[in-house]
């Protein structure tokens, strides 16, 4: 349906818009909040008070909320001095918090899966071990299916 009878002359609401196109392609990942994203890693300090406030919740104790941790970073970051090792502009966002938490939780399972199939492997290793031990003893036996299962083993 055409609308030009309805609107007989183009008005410009922002004149200084005239010459404005939008961007072809990526201008999503090129907005206000992408330009302040800093990558930086964190202090020792951040990382110890992450790392106990972790530990104490995964370890039997009370699990923190990550806005309760930023409540108890900015009691104890609270220098005035920007060069101080416990300044306030080092208190971490509760987003940034909970991130830590998290990553710091999934290295923990993986390093347990990992430490579970290293046992594995080592009871596999033992076991075959203790198979080719027994069936080198018995090759030359006369029980019943001993040469056999040094033949499957070896």
């Amino acid at each position: 349906m055409d609308k030009t009878p309805f609107f007989p002359k183009p008005s410009i609401l922002f004149p200084e818009s005239v010459g404005w196109l939008p961007e072809s392609e990526g201008w999503a990942s090129k907005g206000a909040a992408a330009l302040k994203t800093k990558h930086v890693r964190f202090t020792t300090e951040q990382g110890n008070f992450l790392k106990k406030k972790n530990d104490e919740g995964t370890n039997g104790g009370h699990k923190i909320w990550e806005h309760d941790e930023h409540q108890q970073m900015k009691d104890l970051f609270k220098d005035k001095d920007p060069n101080s090792l416990f300044s306030l502009q080092l208190v971490l966002t509760t987003t940034q918090i909970k991130l830590s938490f998290s990553s710091q939780n999934h290295t923990r399972k993986k390093l347990a899966a990992k430490r579970v199939i290293d046992q594995v492997l080592l009871d596999a290793r033992a076991t075959m071990d203790f198979i080719s031990g027994w069936c080198a003893g018995h090759k030359g036996g006369g029980s019943s299916g001993g040469g056999q299962v040094g033949a499957l083993v070896q």
